[in-house]
C-alpha cells in the first residue's frame, strides 16, 4: 500500500505476516512520534485592567485553582462594598410592610364602622384600595432589594474574574505579562500552563493495521532516543476518524512521567498487536469445549 505524507510524519512501520498452521499473526508495529503534554491551557484575563501582581514565573509547579496573577481592583472593591451595603439594607422593605399592616388595620376598622353605620361603603372601598396599594409597595420594595442582592453577586463574580487562576495541575510554561502592564480582552494569552505527567504520544498508524490490531487499553513500548531503557505506555484512544489522504488513524498513547521529563522529544513507539477479536473469541470457545470434553 502506498502512502504520501510529510517528512516529519514519515512512518517506520514493520508489519510481518507469518503463515503458521493456517493462521496469520501480525508482528510488532513500530512508529516514530513526538511526545506532548497531556493538558495544554493558554489563559487570559476576561476583563481589561492594570496588572497589579504576577505571582508565578516560568517553570513553577502550580495546582488547579491557584492564583497566578491579579489586576488592580481597588475601585471594584469600593463598589462591591457599596453594593453589599445596599443588598443587606432592608429598611425600605420593613417600612412598606409596616405601612401595609397599618392599612389592613384601617380596613378592619372601616368594616366595623360600616356595621355600626358610622362609615359608608365608599369608606370601606377606599380602605381596601389603600391595602392593595400598600401590598404592591411591599412587592416593589422586595423586588428592589432582590435586584440589589443580584447586583452584589454579579459584582463579586466580576471581581473574581480580575484574578487569574490555574485551570489545571501543571507547570507554568510561559508568562507573557509584567506588573504594571495594561491588558485587555483582545490580547493574546498571557500564560500557558501544561501538564506533562502523564505525557501523550499521538501516533499515525495505517488504517488497516490500526483497526485490526490496536485496541484501547493495550500496552505500548516507548523508547527515547537518548535512553537505553524502554517504558510502558497505554493506548487510550484509537481514533474513529481515519485520514483518507494518508490512509492512517491517530492512536494516542499515554505514558506516565513522574520524573517530569520535558515533552517535544522524538520517540519510537512499539505496539504488539492485539489478537483479532473474532479469533480470540473462537479460541476461547474452543478452549472451553476442550475443558468440558476432558471431564
Amino acid at each position: 500500500m502506498s502512502m504520501t505524507h510529510e517528512k516529519t510524519h514519515r512512518f517506520i512501520v514493520l508489519a510481518i505476516i507469518v503463515a503458521l498452521s493456517g493462521s496469520c499473526f501480525a508482528a510488532e508495529i513500530i512508529e516514530e512520534a513526538v511526545t506532548k503534554p497531556s493538558k495544554d491551557r493558554t489563559i487570559s484575563f476576561v476583563k481589561p485592567g492594570l496588572v497589579a501582581e504576577v505571582l508565578v514565573k516560568d517553570d513553577d509547579v502550580v495546582q488547579a485553582g491557584q492564583s497566578l496573577a491579579k489586576l488592580d481592583n481597588e475601585a471594584e472593591l469600593k463598589q462591591l462594598e457599596q453594593l453589599k451595603a445596599a443588598a443587606e439594607d432592608t429598611t425600605e422593605v420593613d417600612a412598606e410592610i409596616a405601612q401595609c399592616n397599618h392599612s389592613k388595620v384601617e380596613l378592619e376598622l372601616q368594616k366595623k364602622a360600616l356595621k355600626n353605620k358610622v362609615a359608608t361603603d365608599l369608606d370601606v372601598m377606599r380602605a381596601e384600595t389603600q391595602v392593595k396599594i400598600a401590598e404592591a409597595r411591599v412587592k416593589i420594595a422586595q423586588f428592589k432589594n432582590r435586584m440589589n442582592r443580584l447586583r452584589y453577586q454579579e459584582a463579586k463574580i466580576q471581581l473574581e474574574r480580575m484574578e487569574l487562576r490555574s485551570p489545571i495541575d501543571g507547570i507554568v510554561d510561559t508568562v507573557a505579562i509584567d506588573e504594571g502592564e495594561a491588558v485587555d480582552t483582545q490580547m493574546k494569552p498571557v500564560m500557558r500552563i501544561i501538564s506533562i505527567d502523564p505525557m501523550w504520544i499521538d501516533v499515525n498508524i495505517p488504517t488497516r493495521q490500526a483497526r485490526k490490531h490496536l485496541r484501547k487499553g493495550q500496552s505500548a513500548e516507548v523508547r527515547f532516543e537518548d535512553d537505553e531503557t524502554s517504558r510502558t505506555g497505554t493506548v487510550i484512544k484509537v481514533s474513529s476518524d481515519a485520514d483518507p489522504a494518508s490512509e492512517t488513524v491517530r492512536v494516542r498513547v499515554e505514558l506516565p512521567n513522574p520524573e517530569k521529563r520535558g515533552t517535544g522529544e522524538t520517540v519510537t513507539v512499539i505496539f504488539t498487536p492485539a489478537s483479532n477479536p473474532t479469533a480470540a473469541k473462537a479460541n476461547s470457545a474452543a478452549t472451553a469445549d476442550d475443558a468440558k470434553s476432558s471431564k
